[in-house]
């Protein structure tokens, strides 16, 4: 999958929630074909410039001022909070652990409640075997 270019969150999403897999693999279907359009129109420019005037570095900013793609900046320029990502996946992972830990008590509660009606009815069981028995003891 990641040889696809799927994100581990991406195929995390997918083992997690199966019905969710087809909207996702849609979703990174698009998005790599919109890559690729724009790909192959930065391609395209590059093919139109003169590489061989690259002799000086002012040569190298007059030529590539030339080379206007109508592109969006990638990702990356765009999302300069890299750290936003990173806390925002942080949050969702406190934000399990959190309910875990709900379901943990939760949990805890029924096992303690079941523990002691077993041990009460475990001491009732035994009461009344003792007075059944009790009379017999004694003869």
């Amino acid at each position: 999958m990641r040889r696809l270019r799927l994100s581990i969150e991406e195929i995390r999403q997918m083992l997690y929630e199966p019905k969710e897999a087809a909207r996702l693999t849609l979703k990174h279907y698009n998005s790599l074909s919109k890559e690729g359009k724009a790909l192959s129109e930065v391609i395209c420019q590059l093919d139109e410039l003169d590489l061989a005037n690259f002799r000086e570095n002012t040569d190298v900013l007059s030529i590539f001022a030339k080379f206007n793609p109508k592109l969006p900046l990638p990702e990356r320029d765009l999302n300069l909070d890299d750290e936003a990502i990173f806390r925002k996946r942080m949050e969702e992972q406190e934000e399990e652990i959190q309910q875990l830990q709900d379901r943990l008590k939760v949990l805890g509660k029924k096992c303690s409640k079941r523990l002691i009606l077993l041990g009460l009815s475990v001491f009732i069981i035994l009461a009344l075997i003792g007075f059944l028995i009790s009379p017999y003891l004694y003869w």
